[in-house]
């Protein structure tokens, strides 16, 4: 291999890892993605989305399933659905079924959420 097709080759990849980031840094930006792959992470086990909705809006209204009004809960399950899952499961860091509606943190996903705790970012 020349000189200039490793340089190439090598530059290609750089340009591959700064996608990557930026792609995970905006995933990471949203605090749903980050409250969803930090319960994922604290319970370990897949969730159905709808679960995870309540779960989610819990958090972000610090108050019970039962306090937190349903058209937040229903706007949080359209956000992680459409927006939130997918770049995530994109990225590898969570696996969704949908034909059982389940969500599950991955391996890659359970490293990336252990790097955030140890930073104090969720």
């Amino acid at each position: 291999m020349s000189n200039d097709t490793r340089m190439h080759s090598e530059s290609a990849k750089g340009e591959d890892a700064i996608v990557d980031q930026n792609r995970l840094f905006s995933a990471m930006g949203s605090r749903r993605s980050r409250l969803a792959l930090a319960y994922l992470h604290e319970h370990d086990d897949q969730l159905s989305l709808a679960d995870l909705a309540d779960e989610v809006a819990v958090a972000e209204h610090d108050r019970s399933v039962a306090d937190v009004p349903a058209e937040a809960v229903k706007r949080v399950h359209v956000s992680l659905y459409h927006n939130e899952v997918p770049k995530l499961r994109n990225l590898g860091l969570v696996a969704y079924e949908q034909e059982r509606d389940l969500v599950a943190l991955s391996e890659d996903g359970a490293d990336a959420t252990s790097l955030l705790i140890e930073l104090d970012l969720l």
